[in-house]
């Protein structure tokens, strides 16, 4: 049972701490934003961060990951992104630590310009913020207005990229809605096989000069370590050179935050 008034701690006398919201996107299929995603949040569990993930994708990958199956739409994400519920009602604890709010196949529905404005998802995430450190949205590759409400409200976008992605146009990796709504600061995480060892530690973006690289992860692990034993694969086997490229991102996220905070 989760606590209603559960707040992040801070030091004596200081207001709650905003959480981080970190938004997982591309347009690009299988390149890795459901692993970066659920293992990115596992591994701010594991540093002690509390995190809530919303799986807002039609195929809840996310959520199967961490071993919930929504059967109904009414408890899912859904009804975050129309406002029917709220997030204290519809989060759900998984073994992992993380909290949870289910993806389902309605999502699949959710289009036009009210969606992604991401007015919904904004007001219901307000709510929750003082309670964690950090929230990862789980972003799909369709619909495009779902993920365009997910950038509208994101502090952070991540954006997986392979060896073809290096020198990729902002369109190539974003629909031209997404980055309407862009507001948050850009990286790029390396999620697949990079050819040039120096390439993929110092990346060139002639294209988009504002991004930043944060760090190369390793997929050989995947999600399938998830589904076997019940866990995100970084908590499954943290010993993994996987679960480390997680731990490294997640402690460069963590801080970003810390200088953000003391700014």
């Amino acid at each position: 049972m989760l606590r209603e008034t559960t707040q992040y701690p801070t030091k004596a006398g200081n207001p709650p701490v905003r959480a981080t919201i970190i938004a997982v996107a591309s347009t690009r299929p299988n390149i890795g934003k459901t692993t970066i995603a659920v293992n990115l949040a596992a591994s701010f569990v594991m540093l002690d961060y509390p995190c809530l993930l919303l799986d807002l994708a039609p195929n809840a990958k996310a959520s199967w990951a961490l071993g919930v199956r929504m059967a109904s739409s009414s408890h899912s994400a859904c009804a975050v992104l129309d406002g029917t519920a709220p997030v204290t009602a519809l989060r759900l604890p998984t073994a992992s630590g993380i909290h949870l709010v289910a993806g389902h196949r309605a999502i699949a529905s959710f289009h036009g310009p009210h969606v992604a404005k991401g007015t919904h998802l904004r007001l219901a995430l307000q709510v929750v913020l003082d309670q964690y450190a950090f929230i990862v949205l789980d972003c799909p590759t369709r619909p495009r207005a779902v993920g365009a409400a997910a950038l509208s409200v994101a502090d952070r976008v991540i954006i997986p990229y392979g060896q073809d992605d290096i020198y990729a146009l902002p369109e190539d990796l974003l629909s031209p809605l997404q980055l309407a709504h862009l507001s948050g600061e850009t990286g790029f995480v390396a999620s697949k096989s990079i050819d040039d060892p120096a390439g993929a530690q110092r990346p060139d973006y002639p294209h988009w000069p504002s991004a930043q690289f944060l760090g190369k992860v390793r997929f050989e692990a995947g999600l399938h370590r998830a589904r076997r034993s019940g866990l995100p694969a970084v908590l499954a086997q943290p010993r993994t050179g996987f679960a480390h490229d997680f731990f490294t991102l997640a402690r460069t996220l963590a801080h970003s935050r810390v200088q953000t905070l003391e700014a």
